[in-house]
């Protein structure tokens, strides 16, 4: 009979492993236990490090990237470009085995050192990574593609050892058009995507503490425009009014001794944006308003001995959306608000990252929340107002991998780094002739760089 361990089982044989790997610290000598760990181990391993080493969405529950917000890894220049001064004549790259198109987390980079302390890098194919904007591909009663093939320029520059400060400009744009033509009958849709965004950024650097600060900052543009002949209605456009983004992301890592690391951290989003009409509709015609914001605040550790790192902590996030809509039903003074608050706590990103071998490095990742939810729908229709509210508490949220446990390995040949999150999938039903499915690869996220 098959038998899988539960979540709290693979908590408890986590939690001994740091205890092992802290036993083990003590009895190192001070000159070993110093010892810094290689760069590319400690700093670079891109999402496949981020995934096996117990990721989730970090910024905000639907985020379309994932990070374990108390790593430190290269995966963080697209949160903060101040990070390019860690990662200077650097090439990475992501392969996803399982996404593809817009929600991929397939792209390349590559940073280098101009000259001294001054840095310049381009980013292909990314996504925001701070800001959840999926409702932006829904408006005005038509679903938009998401942006593809995005291009970033980074920016980079050490004002003194301790202090580095990076910015980020990034743009994509898709066009989408549909002609019928039905003989006669033409009718054109065409459908355009556009962002403009910029990212700037400072980490402090001392012996005793590391500060991180990033600020995003994404204007987005969306429209959709019909076109009819043979006497029917003319031209009309639905554009996006308003969609600026805001992102702040915040955290420290203080060295409390030669082992442990304290990592607070916080984010804050929002967005707002709603329909423009052109021609302009009527005086009584409805109009729907979006707004999204998150919020998150949580606390975790770094235990660093001479062959492995523990990366763990918890959580507090807090999401809130609502669609407010006046002159429902093109009625003058009839309204509606639907609003959804989300939070989860705790969040948990746990992570243990062995070096077994110089060139060979294990992982073992553990993440899980615990999910409330409270959804109220309420309006006046005439003299008449109503309200509903549904409340849903104590559910999970699963991670990347359709599940709560995560592996992957790293290898490390000179300055060149290979790493794979393995897909848990795979192992539980083995490859495709040996009673798996075909959809099943060995990995979910192949990640590269070199230094040089």
């Amino acid at each position: 009979m098959k038998k899988n361990l539960s979540p709290r089982a693979i908590f408890a044989l986590l939690l001994a492993l740091s205890l092992t790997f802290s036993a083990r610290a003590q009895e190192q000598s001070p000159t070993s236990l110093l010892a810094p760990l290689k760069t590319q181990r400690e700093l670079g391993g891109g999402f496949a490090r981020e995934l096996a080493l117990g990721a989730g969405g970090a910024y905000s529950p639907n985020g379309l990237y994932n990070f374990n917000p108390f790593l430190r890894n290269d995966t963080y220049l697209l949160i903060n470009p101040a990070y390019i001064g860690d990662f200077g004549n650097y090439v990475w790259g992501n392969y996803d085995g399982l996404q593809s198109g817009a929600i991929s987390q397939t792209f390349a980079g590559a940073n280098f050192e101009v000259t001294k302390n001054f840095y310049l890098g381009l980013l292909v194919n990314t996504r925001d990574a701070l800001a959840t904007t999926d409702a932006l591909n829904a408006f005005g009663g038509n679903t938009l593609p998401n942006i593809e093939n995005t291009l970033g320029f980074l920016i980079g520059y050490k004002l003194s050892p301790e202090l580095t400060l990076g910015a980020q400009v990034y743009t994509g744009s898709r066009t989408v058009e549909d002609d019928i033509d039905s003989t006669t009958f033409t009718a054109s849709l065409i459908s355009k995507l556009s962002t403009l965004g910029f990212d700037v950024g400072a980490v402090y650097n001392t012996t005793q503490l590391r500060g991180e600060l990033a600020v995003k900052v994404r204007m987005n543009s969306r429209s959709v425009t019909q076109s009819f002949s043979l006497g029917t209605p003319p031209k009309q456009e639905v554009s996006l009014d308003g969609g600026m983004e805001l992102g702040v992301n915040a955290r420290a890592f203080y060295k409390l001794n030669n082992t442990y690391d304290l990592v607070p951290t916080a984010s804050f989003y929002t967005v707002s944006r709603k329909e423009k009409r052109d021609p302009a509709p009527p005086p009584n015609a409805q109009a729907v308003e979006l707004s999204q914001s998150a919020f998150e605040v949580g606390l975790g550790i770094n235990a660093k001995t001479k062959n492995a790192l523990l990366i763990g902590g918890v959580s507090f996030v807090n999401t809130k959306e609502e669609t407010k809509t006046t002159n429902l039903g093109n009625v003058a003074g009839d309204t509606r608000t639907q609003t959804t608050t989300i939070t989860l706590l705790p969040r948990i990103n746990l992570g243990v990252e062995y070096y077994a071998l110089d060139w060979l490095t294990v992982r073992l990742g553990y993440f899980k929340t615990m999910e409330s939810s409270e959804a109220i729908d309420e309006g006046r229709v005439g003299n008449t107002k109503t309200r509903t509210n549904f409340k849903r508490s104590g559910t999970s949220r699963a991670n990347y991998f359709g599940n709560f446990i995560a592996v992957g390995i790293g290898m490390h040949f000179g300055d060149w780094n290979m790493n794979f999150a393995i897909n848990e999938t795979f192992l539980r039903n083995g490859p495709h002739l040996l009673g798996g499915n075909a959809s099943n690869p060995l990995f979910t996220v192949f990640s590269s760089s070199y230094r040089f």
